[in-house]
């Protein structure tokens, strides 16, 4: 019978295993169902912290080829195949964000919770609270692309507003934030509705005598009265009210 058969591997040390794996003598591969997450963590933890000697940079820049060359290269299985997940798990001393790792593939960023979790991150480091909305203005995409390697986050998210919307207060509008470069009809119409319970008039006739031109330009929606309806109240009245009888003639009353 052979040594390999003969002996008990899971009652051996996993970094004594690994190291006979490493050899290639005895074993050439570690025994069916003998790694786990919790095993895996013991060995990369060897390699990288004891072996190595790395640093936490030199963590973020490892890659599957660097485990491989040491016969850990099928460890990420256990973590979806993500090296991320791996170095998370395997170094929680070192508080890893999965966007800091090199060999992370930027469709992490497809998951809403990871580019929250990033917002949250970049705010807490720029001292910026995410109630506060004067606060929230000094985040920027410059921001996010030039300090904090952001542009995919953006793109993924499709813009700043819909980076950040998911973890400010629901109140808190686009416009009141940023200028708004392009409006679509779903989005003209939430901002009227928005002004309009602003203005809390109590009836339509109220709406259609005293909405002016000047009532947007106050509430930062200058740029919408002008590039979709025509610096014309009455036509942003009318995406709400279809029906309305308009009696104010002039815009800028």
């Amino acid at each position: 019978m052979s040594n390999t058969v003969s002996r008990n591997w899971n009652l051996m040390d996993p970094i004594e295993v690994w190291r006979i794996v490493q050899e290639g003598i005895e074993l050439k591969k570690f025994p069916n169902n003998y790694l786990d997450q919790k095993t895996c963590k013991i060995l990369v933890r060897q390699l990288l912290l004891n072996d190595l000697k790395l640093t936490r940079e030199e963590i973020l820049a490892v890659d599957n080829n660097l485990l491989s060359s040491y016969q850990l290269g099928g460890v990420r299985k256990f973590f979806d195949c993500k090296l991320y997940k791996l170095l998370m798990y395997c170094f929680p001393e070192f508080e890893i964000n999965e966007w800091e790792v090199k060999k992370a593939s930027p469709k992490i960023w497809e998951d809403i919770n990871i580019r929250n979790k990033y917002v949250r991150y970049v705010a807490k480091l720029e001292n910026i609270d995410l109630t506060n909305m004067n606060d929230i203005k000094r985040l920027s995409a410059k921001l996010f692309q030039e300090k904090y390697k952001g542009s995919k986050a953006l793109i993924y998210a499709g813009g700043l507003y819909p980076l950040i919307k998911p973890v400010i207060p629901a109140e808190i509008k686009e416009w009141q934030l940023f200028k708004v470069s392009k409006w679509d009809d779903k989005k003209a119409k939430e901002a009227v509705e928005w002004l309009l319970k602003k203005l809390n008039w109590k009836s339509e006739d109220e709406i259609a005598s005293k909405l002016s031109a000047s009532i947007f330009y106050k509430n930062n929606l200058g740029g919408l009265l002008g590039k979709f309806f025509d610096n014309s109240p009455q036509k942003a009245i009318r995406i709400c009210y279809p029906n309305l009888k308009l009696r104010n003639t002039n815009p800028f009353m």
